[in-house]
């Protein structure tokens, strides 16, 4: 459980409860509850929480990319669809980027940079199957997004063809 609520709430909020969570569970396995000994585990969990998002990537893309993935969601909404993904990677190093089997490995990932955000689709069009439809949808609103608002204009690619987890990933990025 604390590492879903950490993996999806990113960021202090998600270092935060993933701590409380831990904390918690100790708590109970040990029957036993001092509050000087949970606080001091919880600060050492989120601590340690947050510097393991930094370091896989889960947390520093740059505003610009948020704001272009926000776009597209609010654009599907609009559309009429129910866009459900969540943010599987954002900024990250040239040790952890280099070991991804599908990333650029020359230095020029959009990811070193922060100006890539890669989702992971569960569905947009409802019928709960990713697929070329779906991706394709995702790439209309994406250009209508670089037509609308130039400095948010980058690339959308998809990882269909690479394998049964990867297929589902959706690499959106700004120039």
């Amino acid at each position: 459980m604390a590492l879903i609520v950490g993996f999806l709430y990113a960021g202090i909020l998600g270092s935060a409860v993933f701590g409380i969570i831990l904390s918690l569970t100790i708590s109970y396995i040990k029957r036993q509850f001092n509050l000087s000994t949970f606080l001091l585990r919880t600060f050492v969990f989120s601590i340690t929480a947050y510097t393991l998002m930094f370091f896989f990537g889960l947390l520093n893309a740059d505003k610009d990319v948020h704001v272009k993935v926000d776009k597209i969601r609010d654009k599907l909404i609009a559309l009429g669809y129910s866009p459900k993904w969540v943010i599987i990677s954002q900024k990250r190093n040239v040790r952890y980027n280099n070991l991804l089997y599908n990333s650029v490995k020359n230095g020029k990932s959009k990811h070193l940079t922060g100006k890539a955000i890669d989702i992971y689709v569960l569905d947009i069009n409802g019928d709960w199957v990713y697929d070329s439809k779906d991706f394709e949808i995702i790439q209309k609103a994406s250009n209508k997004i670089d037509k609308e608002d130039p400095h948010l204009k980058g690339q959308v690619i998809h990882y269909l063809t690479k394998g049964k987890f990867s297929k589902r990933m959706v690499h959106i990025e700004i120039f």
